[in-house]
């Protein structure tokens, strides 16, 4: 998931905000009910891996992208190198 997060930044750095949300939303297979993220899956079993784990570090890659892909705050401008329009 994180990996995908942070595609979904370089997608969106160069103003590919289709693409972008598109790959955030695939991270919400990694959402566990209590809002901490799945670290990876494993397709086409859809298992975690490695099992059962969640880290911070997956979560706040998606919240970057997040937040780049939709311009919320001044922060996203440190990632996104195009003008918004």
């Amino acid at each position: 998931a994180s990996e995908t997060a942070e595609a979904s930044i370089a997608h969106a750095a160069v103003g590919d905000y289709v693409t972008a949300t598109d790959l955030l939303a695939w991270t919400r297979a990694h959402r566990r009910a209590d809002g901490s993220y799945f670290t990876g899956l494993v397709h086409p079993q859809r298992e975690t891996f490695p099992p059962n784990e969640t880290s911070a570090y997956t979560g706040a890659a998606i919240i970057l992208a997040a937040d780049v892909a939709s311009g919320a705050s001044n922060a996203a401008d440190v990632f996104c190198f195009v003008d918004r329009g």
